[in-house]
């Protein structure tokens, strides 16, 4: 059969390399808080952070209840096999694997005789009941349990199961090992016996209840032999951290945590398991792994258990950072969500059912946070261990239900470093210079002044940046911040010209009075000509262009001037008012007294007709308007002056 090779061993040597680089620009220690919120701490590591959770969907995938090490009266056990998947069943687990000693479970209808070690267990127990078909098929669909059903691991079985070490070697996924009781087998010989035959057919294997073999002695003899283990078999996935009520398993946290020291440099994932061990109905719901899947198949059973993606949890870890002798009672601690955050060297947890948060570094708990037991985030920092951790960190959380342990993360570093981006306004003083990340949050500068800003930056992505001043136009654009640009301490310069908006700069050739918030231009004395009204008004700069629009009988009242940029924006316009010109024609005569007389009969005038209707500039529009239009075409005493020019 096809031996599997799993990717447990991975490649880190491009960020060896990176390791290597020049640090160019060191930053100060201190926190800050980044875009997404969380504080950081800056120190003068980048750390790698190698998820075993990196493919899990949160949002889609569920988390699914085992137990994989099971044992029923076929081999040493006081419950029935079919009685055993019925406890675990109405305890609501979703995968479960029978794994009798010597024993390889062919299926839970399967009729399996015992092994003639196990030859009393029929006086106490008659002959092995399976479960009949249609209560496999009910237990397999949860045609019972609202369609939530359990499925069988298959082809398990506790290898070397009649060891006098008593170390043994849960197997599952291939027909091995049926009937090889191995009683001579001790020490590390028989851990390997047993994991080479299950490795041989192409299944996975984890190591059961070390304790009981080492008694606590974790001598260097001991690791290296167990870690050559773990070295030579990579189908062998880790071991047991809590084995039914922890009396074996009490200090395989320490062994776990040495293990780790050895193994994680070299990129060999090791899981840690938290199992039963269930020999009757009382140690039914000690202890789970959730699977964290997009379905409950065998399949994905066991890419989740290959890849790391579950969290093994107990009622009985007994240590005083653990459950400090407490039996769990309620829902363990549950995590819901990891994200992690290479940039800053952070790993985030949503959780529900801790009070605490540990962390635990080569052995030794480093840091411990208090949690809300009805739901929180917990973010842990690397940058504030970094004389602390070496390789690996591990995680775990404890609550009035017990204790939950995550996978340890593996961990490879390079120097920190950030790079730096210098914006320069070229052609303007007195500038305003921003700059935003892709979600928009502003990015404060580490120094800025009339014409420049500088900005270091910690994080890959796309920036923009926006440049504003009073009379110019606003200048946007966009630089992208790459991760070698982080791990180089790269430092770039962008120099930015800003184009001036236009203005109407009047001229003095015409005498003329701009009324700048009006928009209107008066004092123009009747008569003017095309090119006096031309000669009013020019473009500040070459980016503007003059257009005059005169009336339809000339350049009087009406005439508008306007400036437009050389797109055909429109960017201000100005009104030509000669007050009593009242036709357009620039004129003052009898024709513009009929057209105010007949202002008093609700005739529609434009704003520029109306400003000159004010003949005398009192902010009415009356008789005296109309009388004064009246003398003057009649050459009453009222000159040309008095109404041009008041």
């Amino acid at each position: 059969m096809k031996k599997i090779l799993l990717p447990i061993f991975r490649i880190t040597g491009v960020f060896a390399c990176a390791a290597a680089l020049v640090l160019c620009l060191l930053p100060q220690n201190g926190p800050f808080a980044d875009a997404t919120g969380i504080e950081d701490v800056k120190g003068t590591k980048r750390y790698i952070i190698d998820n075993p959770y990196a493919t899990v969907d949160w949002d889609n995938w569920s988390d699914y209840k085992s137990n994989l090490h099971t044992h029923s009266n076929i081999s040493d056990g006081d419950s029935h096999f079919n009685a055993m998947i019925e406890d675990y069943y109405a305890a609501g687990y979703d995968c479960l694997s029978m794994t009798d000693h010597g024993t390889v479970n062919y299926g839970w209808t399967a009729s399996k005789s015992r092994h003639a070690i196990f030859g009393y267990q029929f006086v106490v127990h008659g002959s092995p009941k399976a479960l009949s078909s249609s209560r496999n098929q009910a237990i397999t669909t949860g045609s019972d349990r609202n369609g939530r059903k359990m499925i069988d691991v298959p082809l398990g079985i506790e290898l070397n199961g009649a060891s006098t070490a008593k170390v043994h070697v849960c197997g599952w996924f291939v027909d091995a090992g049926d009937g090889d009781m191995e009683m001579g087998a001790s020490g590390i010989s028989g851990v390997i016996t047993a994991v080479q035959k299950n490795h041989n057919k192409g299944g996975n294997t984890h190591v059961n209840h070390v304790g009981e073999w080492s008694d606590g002695n974790y001598n260097t003899s001991f690791i290296n032999d167990f870690t050559n283990v773990f070295k030579t078999y990579n189908t062998c996935l880790g071991f047991e951290l809590v084995n039914t009520s922890d009396g074996r398993t009490s200090g395989d946290r320490v062994l776990y945590d040495k293990c780790l020291q050895v193994l994680a440099p070299l990129g060999r994932h090791l899981w840690g398991f938290c199992e039963d061990d269930a020999h009757d109905n009382g140690d039914v719901n000690r202890n789970a792994n959730y699977l964290w899947m997009p379905s409950n198949t065998v399949a994905n059973v066991r890419t989740c258990l290959q890849t790391g993606a579950f969290f093994a949890s107990s009622k009985n870890s007994k240590g005083a950072n653990e459950l400090n002798g407490v039996t769990g009672t309620g829902d363990y601690p549950r995590v819901t969500r990891i994200t992690i955050d290479d940039v800053h060297s952070q790993i985030t947890f949503n959780i529900a059912k801790a009070t605490k948060a540990r962390i635990v570094a080569d052995g030794v708990l480093i840091d411990t946070k208090d949690c809300n037991a009805s739901g929180d985030v917990v973010t842990f920092d690397l940058n504030s261990y970094e004389s602390q951790i070496n390789s690996y960190v591990r995680v775990y959380f404890t609550g009035g239900g017990g204790i939950t342990y995550v996978q340890p993360f593996y961990l490879t570093s390079v120097p920190y470093s950030e790079a730096t981006v210098v914006i320069n306004v070229t052609n303007a003083v007195d500038s305003t210079i921003s700059v935003r990340n892709s979600l928009g949050a502003l990015q404060t500068p580490v120094s800025s002044n009339r014409i420049s800003a500088t900005y270091n930056f910690d994080t890959e992505g796309t920036y923009t940046y926006t440049i504003e001043n009073d009379g110019y136009y606003p200048e946007s654009g966009s630089f992208t911040i790459t991760t070698v640009d982080l791990t180089t301490a790269a430092q770039k310069e962008i120099n930015v010209s800003i184009n001036q908006i236009p203005q109407i700069v009047f001229g003095t050739e015409v005498p003329c009075k701009p009324d700048h918030e009006r928009k209107i231009i008066d004092g123009i004395s009747q008569g003017i000509t095309a090119e006096q009204v031309a000669a009013i008004a020019s473009s500040s700069n070459s980016s503007g262009q003059i257009f005059i629009t005169p009336t339809p009988n000339g350049y009087g009242t009406g005439t508008t001037i306007e400036l437009k940029a050389l797109g055909g924006e429109l960017l201000e316009k100005y009104t030509i008012v000669i007050y009593g010109d009242l036709d357009g024609n620039g004129i003052v005569d009898a024709c513009d007294s009929n057209i105010l007389s007949l202002k008093f009969y609700n005739l529609p005038l434009t704003p520029a007709l109306t400003a000159a209707s004010d003949v005398n500039n009192d902010g009415v529009i009356n008789a005296l308007d109309a009388q004064m239009l009246i003398d003057f075409g009649m050459s009453l005493g009222t000159t040309l002056d008095v109404v041009q020019n008041r």
